[in-house]
């Protein structure tokens, strides 16, 4: 198996991190987005830079970008599915019924998964998280980090094995995927 690139890497072991981060409450009462900032520093080593830590960011940004494409998809799958029946699936037809998100309210559901910090307003998440949704992410980008929501790709059932190893070892753990079906 080939080693993820490393922006995918990092991703990874973000996710893996704050799912532990997660299950346990910092007496400072530290944001997940802080407390992941000092994790790395002190794993990693690290240098904290000022201002919002990207905790988190790209998996918000990815739950934007793609409510705001679901209009998008929805005509590649209906033409996918009058060429071949066996797309016309009960589950298909459910996510074409689906009503989109508009951004604004796309931005404000997921806030809470681009790294809150203490110092920063929901108002502010929510406006930086619309202004990264204009400017894309990649396809290679947007693939990435849909495995990373998908608990049975490769990568995250990985990461998934080693919380549940960790959790036989007494170390509880709290995942996107328990709340994000």
């Amino acid at each position: 198996m080939t080693p993820p690139k490393p922006k995918l890497r990092k991703r990874q072991v973000d996710l893996l991190l704050l799912s532990i981060i997660r299950s346990y409450e910092h007496p400072d009462r530290k944001s997940e987005a802080e407390r992941l900032a000092i994790v790395r520093e002190a794993l990693f080593g690290e240098k904290r830079g000022r201002g919002r830590t990207a905790a988190f960011d790209d998996l918000a940004l990815f739950k934007v970008i793609d409510e705001v494409r679901k209009r998008e998809l929805d005509g590649l799958r209906h033409a996918i599915a009058k060429k071949d029946e066996r797309f016309q699936t009960p589950k298909w037809e459910a996510e074409i019924a689906r009503e989109p998100m508009k951004v604004r309210e796309a931005a404000r559901r997921f806030a809470e998964l681009a790294g809150k910090s203490d110092n920063v307003s929901d108002d502010a998440v929510e406006h930086r998280l619309r202004r990264k949704a204009g400017a894309q992410l990649t396809t290679r980008e947007m693939a990435e980090i849909e495995s990373l929501f998908d608990p049975d790709a490769p990568h995250t059932r990985t990461i998934i094995a080693v919380l549940e190893l960790l959790e036989n070892l007494g170390v509880q753990s709290e995942t996107i995927w328990d709340e994000n079906p």
